[in-house]
């Protein structure tokens, strides 16, 4: 799925479900976030990453039978809410 948040075509992101060759970039990012990074390696597959040219988000996610929480939401910070989010709709 794309969605661009830009009037620049070059701004698109990319959503997708993570890949193994995605974890390093995932811990790397909760990290610099000073947030926790166990269950990565193990769940990768249940993470929904944002991609432009580079690994820019993503979101863990715990499915339960019919309901799933929401887990481990990263932005990287050259995505400002204040500037480039805020014409996200």
């Amino acid at each position: 799925m794309q969605i661009s948040h830009h009037k620049n075509p070059s701004a698109m992101l990319n959503y997708r479900f993570a890949e193994k060759d995605d974890i390093n970039n995932i811990k790397n990012l909760l990290l610099k976030n000073d947030l926790p990074i166990e269950g990565v390696d193990q769940f990768y597959k249940d993470f929904i990453v944002a991609e432009n040219d580079k690994l820019v988000g993503a979101i863990g996610i715990e499915i339960y039978d019919q309901a799933a929480l929401f887990r481990s939401l990263v932005v990287d910070q050259v995505l400002s809410f204040t500037k480039d989010w805020k014409s996200f709709n």
